[in-house]
Order: C-alpha cells, then structure tokens, then sequence
C-alpha cells in the first residue's frame, strides 16, 4: 500500500495586487486554458507576485506537518490549494484520501441557515446522504457543545462557536488528511483539550494532518517534522526545534513571540526528580515480539492545587516517533499543593528490538500551557510476568517516594 497522501512538486500561485489587472489576467488565464495554450508559465506580469513558489513536499500516513512562518508568508494559500479552493499556476498536487479541511472562521456556514442545516449542507456537499448526516448528527453536536443554539442561525454564533461546529463536521468525515489553519486559536482551553485528543486519534489511526500556529507549543505537541515557509518558498524543512530556530533567525524579534517551552515560573510548578523510565516485557521466549509496558515515577512540587494531563511521545533511536498518546479523561490528575509522587504508566508499547527514549510533557488543563517537558530519557529495561494491562496511559498520584534514585534534577526553566 503506497503511504503517500500527499505529493507536491514545484507548487507555485500568482496574485495581482491590481484588482482591474487581476480580473484582465484571469480573463486571458481562462481563455489560454481553454485552448491549452501558455500553461505553466512561471513568469509574472506587471503588478504580480508569487504567494507560493516552488513547494515541494510529500506526507505520509500517521505523520503530522507543521506549518509556520510570519503573515503573508503563503501558509494560508498552500493550504488553499491542497483543499482545491484555488488552482495552482506552476506545478502539480496529487492527494489520496479523503480532506478534511478548516482553514477560515465560518468558512462553508450559510449565516442565515440555523447550525442544524449548514451541517446537512456540508454533509451532502461532502457526499453523505441525509440518513447517514442524521446518523452522525447526535456526535457532531456533543463535540461541537451547541445543543441549546442548533437550530439558531449560525449569524448569531460566537467566533468560538463557529470554529467548534466547523471542526466537528472537519472530523466527523473521518478523513485521511486534515488541514488545521490557526483555528484552535479561538477556541477555549476546554475545548482545545477535546481538539488535540482527537487530532491525535485521527494521526494514530493512520491519517495524515498539516497544522498551521503561530503557537510553538501547538506544532511541537503533534507534528513529527515541520516546514517553514517566507516569502512563499520554503525556508526550512525537516526537524521541528531547527525549523522554529531558522524562524527566528528570519524575523527579527520573534523570539519573543515565542516563549519557551516551559512556560511558568519555577517556584509554580517544577518536576523535582524522576526515576529511568524502564520498559517492563513478558517473560517469554519471543518477548520482542510482544507488546510492553512503560513505566516512571516523577517528584512534583506545585505551589497550588491544580489538574494536569501527560502527554508522551516514544522514539527508537533513529528518532522515530514509535507510538504517539493522546489525551483522554483518564489522563488527567489533580496535583495537590506541595511535593507528590505521580506514576505514570504507558501500555501497550509496540513491540520492537531497538532502544527507546520516552519525552513527556505535563501541561496545565486550566491555562492549557506547557508545565514542564522531559525530552528523551533513555529508556531501561525489565522482564516481567503478566505486565500488560489495559491501552492508553495511566496515571496515579502516589505518597510513597520514588522507587530508585532519581536519573537527574529537572528543573522547570532549565
């Protein structure tokens, strides 16, 4: 099977900044194609720019790629022309797979209809016949949280409220690809919670996404490389750390814009110590070939009460993402005020015969912001009987001190 969602080779789109000159060069655009005439010319007449030029890229199954750059930098349009809202000028796009696409603020809602019909017109826009709109009805709404105000005219929604009911139609497809452009921006914590659970879920079942934020935390949560676009070409590609480096080499400042991964102050909340990770098999004569189970054991220390989620990823060590977790009600843990022990738990970890390193990052269910993030501890490991219990990642606030010396101190801010 070819894991190829995406292909884009020598991508480019002109503008005009003429409004008269631009509706004169779509005039004789449409009037060469017809006749197959001066297609793919990569010259630009007066008045003219490139929004995107030159882009080439591919994406495969389970891989997410973030997108970032300054305003006017053609994020947005490449978004555009992978969903076939504009055609390109210069080069070619094949996609395979079902889109799934939120790109603007109320893009696609009929401001007069009530939210109940511009989910039937999407629907059948998408190809759904209206039984299987009604089927996916009840689930489109609980995601969205809009029962009271379904059948309002989607004129007197928030901005919020639009952006909850378009991605809930976007991931009620079930598509193979889905295109995110700064939407969840709007949102509220709560809700950006329930976005990234299922982003996560769609990636892990096998479906790609590109993700456009300016917030660094957003891209380095889910994407396993990123692209960095200026002046419509690409910059950068490949490492997200090298990406957001080259980003502020670009622009002056930013630096500024994009504050640290640790975003609290170290007497708030800090991870004081925590023991090697150490990954548990089955005793049994073919035990790389079953699945395993991972296990830690973090000191905290937080000036306040507060509730927390773990996310982790799992990497071999050729830096390849192994396994990604999402989060889930079960993930989430109220941290009480002063020193605690939280074990966490991860199961079941694909079975491979590599050395593995595990990152976490602990973020804040309130605020939304990261607290603290462990990048790459080396994995240990142990056999064991009857290790593997339920999937998912399981969490528990302990009173007993960690079970061995801890690796090292991480501080928050170091």
């Amino acid at each position: 099977m070819n894991d190829q969602l995406i292909v884009c080779d020598g991508l480019g789109k002109r503008f005009c900044r003429n409004l008269r000159k631009s509706l004169w060069y779509a005039v004789k655009d449409s009037a060469a194609e017809l006749v197959a005439w001066n297609r793919g010319v990569q010259s630009l007449r007066d008045g003219e720019f490139w929004a995107n030029q030159g882009i080439s890229f591919s994406l495969k199954r389970g891989e997410c790629l973030g997108l970032i750059g300054h305003n006017g930098a053609g994020k947005t349009t490449l978004l555009k022309l992978l969903n076939g809202l504009i055609k390109p000028d210069v080069g070619t796009i094949a996609i395979r797979g079902r889109l799934g696409a939120l790109i603007a603020l109320g893009a696609g809602f009929n401001p007069i209809l009530t939210g109940r019909e511009n989910i039937y017109i999407n629907g059948l826009i998408l190809g759904h016949t209206r039984r299987s709109i009604a089927k996916r009805m009840d689930r489109i709404v609980d995601f969205a949280g809009i029962e009271e105000f379904l059948d309002t005219p989607v004129r007197t929604y928030s901005s919020g409220m639009q952006v909850r009911l378009g991605f809930a139609i976007a991931i009620e497809q079930n598509p193979d690809i889905l295109l995110l452009d700064e939407v969840l921006a709007v949102g509220d914590a709560a809700f950006q919670l329930k976005c990234f659970n299922r982003i996560r879920e769609i990636i892990s079942a096998g479906s790609a996404a590109i993700l456009v934020s300016h917030q660094e935390m957003h891209i380095r949560r889910f994407a396993t490389r990123a692209l960095l676009l200026n002046r419509g070409q690409i910059e950068c590609e490949g490492d997200v750390s090298d990406c957001f480096a080259r980003y502020q080499e670009c622009e002056p400042g930013i630096s500024e814009a994009l504050p640290a991964p640790i975003m609290v102050q170290p007497e708030e909340f800090r991870v004081v110590r925590y023991t090697a990770p150490t990954l548990v098999r089955e005793r049994r004569a073919n035990a790389l070939k079953v699945p395993s189970v991972i296990t830690t054991d973090l000191e905290l220390q937080s000036s306040h009460e507060q509730e927390i989620y773990v996310e982790y990823t799992v990497w071999d060590r050729d830096g390849q993402r192994t396994r990604l977790a999402g989060m889930s009600g079960q993930n989430q843990v109220t941290v009480p005020r002063g020193t605690s022990n939280l074990s966490v738990r991860i199961e079941p970890v694909p079975a491979i015969d590599r050395s593995l390193r595990l990152s976490l990052v602990l973020v804040s269910c309130r605020a939304g912001v990261m607290l603290s993030y462990l990048k790459e501890i080396p994995v240990e490991v142990s056999v064991e009987s009857d290790c593997i219990g339920r999937d998912g990642l399981c969490l528990a606030l302990a009173t007993s001190t960690p079970r061995s010396s801890p690796v090292r101190v991480v501080a928050v801010g170091s």
